[in-house]
């Protein structure tokens, strides 16, 4: 485990569905901060989708404005930041992470992430790589999961949000957030 010291940021990483927007929002507002989803900054700044950004541009291109995104957030503000599920796949993204902040994986089960998607597969603007094969979900999770588990951070995330927040608060106060 990183220690905090110089670092203000918080980074919620976990796979697609694993609760990072819904956690974030409550975190930030436990602890008086900012809530930052990175996939509403990328958005913004391309003025499309993430799912058009894939269809028309492609991964390769929707990652580089992802490390964009990553590296214009105003940290002087000490913000929680939902990230994308894939944004740990780049060594350079985790490198900005960990020197501006934490990371907290949320790991949530590969059942309880096909329960929360649902039938999204294809209709949902923010899950390109969902197609409703819960199979093809589980090896990318898997292919995922080292990188995740770098984090500072795990925290069960497949049960109540607020839970998930006391724990990740209770461990922030351990380290003198």
């Amino acid at each position: 485990m990183n220690g905090s010291s110089g670092r203000t940021a918080i980074y919620l990483t976990g796979f697609m569905g694993s609760g990072k927007s819904t956690v974030g929002r409550t975190l930030a507002q436990h602890l008086d901060r900012p809530f930052i989803d990175l996939d509403d900054q990328i958005e913004r700044r391309e003025s499309r989708s993430i799912s058009r950004i894939f269809a028309e541009s492609g991964e390769a291109a929707f990652r580089e404005a992802e490390l964009l995104a990553l590296t214009a957030l105003p940290l002087q503000s000490r913000p929680v930041v939902a990230t994308g599920g894939g944004i740990v796949l780049s060594r350079e993204n985790r490198l900005l992470m960990d020197r501006s902040g934490v990371r907290v994986w949320l790991n949530c089960p590969l059942a309880e992430i096909v329960r929360r998607l649902g039938n999204t597969a294809g209709g949902r603007d923010r899950r390109p790589l969902w197609s409703g094969d819960p199979q093809e979900l589980g090896r990318l999770l898997e292919q995922r999961t080292p990188a995740y588990a770098s984090a500072d951070l795990s925290v069960d995330a497949a049960g109540a949000v607020d839970r998930t927040v006391g724990e990740i608060v209770r461990w922030l106060e351990g380290l003198g957030e």
